[in-house]
């Protein structure tokens, strides 16, 4: 390498990475090559590796280099039990070893690695904090809209999540030594924080900024921005800066159990639907017209519904479904086939696309048509017993009515050809609610 040592090409690479991503989170070659010198070993022989001799020397010398404060993952280390912040400092030290050039050092990977469980302790509800969010690294960053947002989301109950993001947030201002401004990684984040402490907050900017940049969007816009920034600064030094790890909590966590679905929780429906076949049976059989067929039909769609109506009242009292009612809610599609009537060979029998006329104006000759068409896709979220989220999916009925000539009264049949060809609208009060400002504010 044009006459140079290795210990010179190696201060090259070292220097020049540095310049960009900063200095290494682990001990590198000449902190050992320090720690050698202070020792008095100048050369050494492989077999001296071996010798208990060699390790009580060096090993007080390698106590004193400085700690590590991002875990990387390394070290296999399980948190068992209980757990608290000097458990995460016990894997730091377990953790540290030498590293030829090593991962870097940046002060928003040491937040997010002591944002979570064991760094900060449990929330109210006795839960862990296993994900850090971006959020994070803007409240760090001094952005006040990120932490109120964090403290809407709950991330600020953590036992010790206040202590250590303001500790974290000093300690960037006052950026601990001259040097940490000297790498450009640095530098960025100094740019990012200025942006968020003066066009970040719940009112955007200051007096004198254009109208639009006082506005509390503005400021959402300008964290939006900023941790997209952020973003590019994480991925263009991908290679370099140490990315944190949350320590593994009693061995890999079990999967989670497939959540079997979920039933509209509205059990005096399920019970009035039930009373009206209830009626139909007994209102059938007193007028002769009750087949075997029919009756039997008639009672497996009264269990349905009664087993709709039991789910509904656990979910409302937050009790766990029975592993019957589990594998009811995964074959329900193929339970309610049994209970429809079969509509083989009939397109458009026991279908929602449905079309009616109710009331006739003879003086301008028009009908009100009321009918509905293709079912809707309602998502929603709900929790668990066991308290987790669920997103569920399900058809919704959708409804239209329209005015049209007497003379022309819809069929079924017609009513489908006019909804394939998009020449129906909804009510102007069912669009009213798919403005965008409520879809938001939903």
């Amino acid at each position: 390498a044009s006459g140079r040592t290795l210990e010179q090409v190696w201060d090259r690479i070292y220097g020049a990475t540095a310049f960009f991503a900063g200095t290494a989170d682990d001990p590198v070659v000449p902190d050992y090559l320090v720690v050698l010198d202070s020792t008095h070993i100048n050369v050494l022989v492989p077999n001296q590796l071996a010798t208990p001799s060699f390790y009580r020397g060096v090993l007080p010398a390698l106590e004193e280099l400085s700690e590590q404060r991002i875990y990387g993952g390394t070290g296999a280390i399980v948190i068992q039990g209980d757990a608290g912040p000097e458990q995460l400092e016990l894997a730091l030290l377990k953790s540290a070893g030498m590293r030829f050039l090593g991962q870097r050092y940046q002060p928003d990977s040491e937040l997010l690695g002591r944002l979570v469980y064991p760094g900060v302790g449990p929330g109210p509800s006795g839960d862990v904090r296993t994900m850090p969010d971006a959020l994070d690294v803007a409240a760090m960053l001094g952005s006040g809209k990120a932490l109120s947002l964090l403290e809407e989301k709950g991330a600020t109950g953590f036992a010790g999540y206040g202590e250590i993001l303001e500790g974290l947030r000093e300690s960037f201002e006052a950026g601990e030594s001259a040097g940490l401004r000297s790498n450009l990684y640095m530098c960025w984040l100094d740019l990012l924080s200025g942006q968020l402490e003066a066009h970040g907050g719940e009112t955007g900017s200051g007096p004198g900024y254009p109208v639009f940049m006082r506005s509390p969007d503005w400021g959402l816009k300008t964290l939006s921005t900023a941790l997209a920034s952020w973003a590019g600064l994480r991925h263009d030094t991908i290679l370099y800066v140490k990315q944190s790890y949350t320590l593994p909590i009693g061995g890999p966590a079990p999967p989670l159990r497939p959540l079997p679905g979920y039933v509209e929780p509205v059990p005096e429906l399920y019970a009035g639907v039930r009373a009206v076949l209830g009626m139909m049976e007994r209102g059938l059989e007193s007028l002769g017209m009750l087949d075997e067929h029919m009756s039997a039909s008639i009672r497996e769609a009264s269990t349905l519904v009664e087993v709709l109506q039991g789910i509904s009242e656990k979910e409302l009292a937050g009790d766990d479904l029975t592993e019957s009612e589990r594998l009811f809610l995964l074959s329900f599609a193929d339970q309610l086939q049994s209970v429809l009537p079969n509509t083989s060979g009939r397109a458009l029998e026991g279908s929602t696309i449905l079309v009616a006329d109710v009331h006739t104006d003879a003086a301008s000759g028009q009908v009100l048509e009321v009918g509905s068409g293709y079912p809707d896709m309602a998502v929603v979220v709900y929790q668990t017993a066991e308290g987790r989220l669920g997103l569920a999916a399900g058809p919704v009925m959708s409804f239209y009515q329209i005015t049209m000539p007497s003379s022309r009264r819809l069929t079924d049949e017609r009513w489908q050809g006019l909804l394939d060809a998009g020449q129906i609208e909804r009510p102007w009060w069912y669009r009213c609610l798919q403005t965008q400002d409520e879809l938001v504010d939903r």
